[in-house]
């Protein structure tokens, strides 16, 4: 995902320009549901997504399963996650702002805003994170789709290929052996479940001429 990466190093990097006084990091879940991280803007906000991912709690970690905005005007009156208030006190951090990249049913992580010094987020930093995680998750699911049209598309022409294959494959044999395409394809289709070969690997050994049926 070339191009959803180097949108979220852009996101983190425009985050930290509007909003002062922060860093920013942004979790991507995986196939299997499982947050990494995709984008950081220094080593603090590294630490602090790391950690999340890896025990499975904090804010950034919340705002994703509850596909809803959490923000934290102290960590240190938090007790819902004793290790990650530990971690960020430690990392200098005392206010968060997590906001999912949700688009309708789709939530595919968060991203997050952590400040050194404690009280209210503004609501124009709200506006400004809020427009900011719109962006990335349009832009993470637009990359997405165009990755699986990619996939698809490379999957049909597989399947193209390999049936051109079994078509001469099919006209090899058929002449070799004086017997109808219908005939030919059974023997090739024969050989292949015998040899525990894809029938196209096996149309293409005969249409090399690596392969006498």
């Amino acid at each position: 995902m070339i191009a959803g990466a180097d949108l979220l190093r852009a996101v983190v990097t425009v985050a930290g320009e509007l909003i002062p006084s922060t860093t920013t990091g942004v979790l991507l879940a995986d196939a299997g549901d499982r947050l990494e991280i995709a984008a950081t803007s220094d080593d603090t906000a590294t630490v602090l997504e790391l950690l999340q991912a890896g025990v499975g709690e904090g804010p950034c970690v919340d705002s994703y399963r509850r596909g809803d905005v959490v923000s934290v005007d102290d960590i240190r009156d938090e007790a819902e996650w004793p290790v990650f208030r530990d971690a960020a006190l430690a990392q200098g951090v005392l206010a968060v702002h997590s906001v999912p990249l949700r688009l309708r049913e789709a939530t595919v992580g968060s991203m997050n805003l952590f400040r050194s010094t404690a009280g209210a987020w503004t609501d124009a930093d709200t506006s400004a994170a809020q427009a900011l995680a719109d962006l990335a998750t349009i832009g993470i699911l637009q990359s997405r789709e165009v990755d699986r049209a990619h996939e698809r598309s490379e999957q049909l022409q597989h399947a193209l290929d390999s049936r051109v294959l079994i078509e001469q494959a099919k006209g090899f044999v058929a002449v070799r052996r004086d017997m109808s395409p219908a005939e030919a394809f059974d023997v090739i289709r024969a050989h292949a479940r015998q040899s525990r070969q894809p029938l196209g690997e096996v149309a293409e050994q005969i249409v090399s001429r690596r392969l006498e049926l």
